[in-house]
């Protein structure tokens, strides 16, 4: 990789240096080119012109100049780059060079377009897919219990399943693990009949141990409201298992369509398990065969219960560096490219965009804990009125799709607006703290200085997001993230009650009973209409008081070449790799 980069770096260094042009320079300047010793140079020309890159007649002495000829153009290059497989690290310090040595981007979108996209190497024993991803964001736990932003959520969809399926467009549950399933009329039994000969990533057989193995972690986890009423577990044979309440929980059957209700095998495959988070076992359609900081790689899994994947392989490079440049307008046409996030608005005729709206929901929460603010509305309410969320989404853009007023899907954008509030003065500086997502940053420093404008200072604390959850309740007003799922009253369910949210983190023990009495009042309901009926004066209790200020419903949009079939989005924002087909 350090030889091509040398290449690169001489070609884009000297604008007289031409391919098949024979050009002189002494051994000082490329030793302070390259930085290096001249002893260095001499070894690295050597190694240039083993590989048939450059011819080289060299001068004798100190000083004496060296006549180089390039026998390779930067685009061929990049394709040896490419054969090379490169790692992340790798990339980050070749565009370096590239945006160090040449303002033109036309370089590094050659190269996005030579690294990225659909390909069909050719491999011992036939046709095989790959795509490779570009991607900004970092990635974290990967273990169900642990998982909370869109991208562990949507990698957590590939790897496992869960008992059952929500269908967004019926709104029914449907099979997928379980294949048959029981309620009693009380809602207290549940019993579920499993498929048979489903394979785990770690070629053992799903059973009920595994169900049940699943379900009791949770009790020592963030997710444990999840199983709060549970009363026993039984093991009913290899393929049957059944789950007693305490008392009627119609709800739960919804709730088992959560990300977090991913079946895993028992003892975690006998992983430890923090290295089963970073690199877990699953059923899904894809299993993890790398996983380093910046790098991710998914296979196939061959025994699949359901439809075998197309894409062989996917490979996620994470490169907040390239992020400026996913939105590039001269995308060229003969690229397999599948960008995940795009704010480009010219896409030529061999592209297509695939949107989806409504995602999730930015938002602000106070800091119930400390009184000053818990007894003061006049504040929150003014924060919440001077904020003008339809000017934010105008100026701020992409992600933003359109204002917010509360965390159900149809409210209106204005529902809590009040206009009348008296404003309330404030000296001391509000700490408001968010983690490092590039829009959060926007969206506090916009904040600020439509707050200061209006009198109230603010104080800004950025956090990488692992330590962000140390810090929140030193917070008076944190910025975060509400993501949906299918189901909008499971959603809802796991915004409410959550260990890992910030509502239970920062809401009072008072309004902290006031909320789980609502909810508790949902799950007594036996269908769905009236369980989010009820819902509803949750949302009322943070949002008509001000504990929380929705800011917008975000959007997500990729850009895929249209060779590159199957391209949906789902309520992640992110594409199904399952559905993924090369049509070469």
């Amino acid at each position: 990789m350090r030889l091509i980069e040398y290449y690169v770096r001489l070609l884009l260094t000297f604008p007289e240096m031409q391919v098949h042009v024979q050009t002189n320079v002494t051994r000082t300047t490329l030793s302070r080119e390259l930085d290096c010793t001249e002893r260095n140079v001499i070894y690295i020309l050597n190694k240039l012109e083993d590989k048939n890159w450059i011819k080289v007649k060299r001068g004798k002495g100190r000083g004496h100049t060296t006549a180089i000829t390039f026998l390779k153009t930067i685009e061929e290059m990049f394709a040896i780059y490419e054969k090379q497989s490169p790692r992340t690290e790798d990339i980050e310090r070749l565009v370096t060079i590239l945006e160090t040595k040449n303002t033109d981007q036309r370089f590094i979108h050659l190269l996005m377009q030579m690294l990225f996209g659909a390909r069909t190497p050719q491999v011992e024993g036939g046709e095989y897919e790959s795509l490779k991803i570009p991607y900004f964001r970092s990635i974290y736990s990967l273990d169900p219990a642990q998982a909370e932003r869109q991208t562990e959520r949507h990698l957590v969809r590939q790897i496992f399943n869960t008992l059952v399926t929500y269908n967004e467009k019926s709104k029914e549950i449907e099979a997928s693990l379980s294949h048959y399933w029981e309620v009693d009329d009380d809602g207290k039994q549940f019993t579920f009949h499993l498929r048979k000969g489903i394979m785990f990533h770690h070629s053992k057989r799903l059973e009920a141990k595994d169900v049940q193995f699943t379900f009791e972690r949770l009790k020592v986890t963030s997710a444990n409201w999840i199983v709060q009423d549970l009363d026993s577990i039984t093991c009913m044979g290899k393929h049957r298992i059944q789950f007693t309440f305490r008392k009627p929980s119609y709800h739960w059957i919804s709730l088992l369509t959560s990300s977090k209700c991913s079946i895993v095998p028992f003892a975690y495959g006998n992983k430890p398990k923090d290295a089963f988070a970073k690199r877990p076992i699953g059923t899904g359609p894809y299993k993890i065969k790398e996983h380093e900081t910046n790098f991710m790689k998914l296979s196939v899994h061959q025994d699949y219960f359901q439809e075998r994947a197309h894409m062989d392989e996917i490979d996620l490079f994470i490169l907040p560096s390239l992020e400026k440049y996913l939105h590039a307008s001269d995308i060229v046409e003969e690229s397999n490219l599948y960008i995940p996030f795009t704010t480009s608005s010219h896409i030529g005729d061999r592209f297509n965009y695939v949107e989806r709206t409504r995602l999730s929901v930015k938002y602000l929460m106070w800091n119930i804990k400390k009184e000053r603010i818990r007894t003061n509305e006049a504040l929150r309410r003014t924060l919440s009125m001077i904020v003008d969320k339809e000017r934010m989404v105008n100026e701020l853009g992409y992600p933003r799709y359109q204002p917010a007023s509360s965390f159900m899907k149809n409210s209106p954008p204005d529902q809590y607006l009040d206009r009348d509030v008296v404003r309330e003065e404030i000296n001391d500086p509000l700490l408001v703290i968010t983690y490092d997502l590039e829009p959060h940053k926007k969206d506090v420093d916009w904040i600020k200085k439509t707050c200061e404008y209006h009198g109230i200072p603010l104080k800004i604390k950025i956090l990488p997001y692992a330590d962000f959850w140390n810090d929140i309740e030193r917070a008076d007003l944190v910025l975060f993230e509400y993501v949906t799922e299918e189901s909008e009253e499971v959603s809802l369910f796991h915004l409410f009650r959550t260990g890992t949210g910030l509502i239970n983190n920062l809401l009072d023990s008072d309004r902290k009973a006031n909320l789980q009495q609502i909810i508790q009042t949902a799950y007594l309901q036996e269908e769905e209409q009236e369980r989010l009926k009820v819902l509803e004066k949750a949302d009322q209790l943070l949002c008509g008081q001000a504990f929380t200020i929705p800011l917008y419903w975000t959007f997500q949009k990729a850009l895929y070449h249209k060779n590159i079939i199957g391209t949906t989005l789902n309520t992640l924002g992110l594409v199904p790799f399952k559905n993924l087909f090369y049509k070469k």
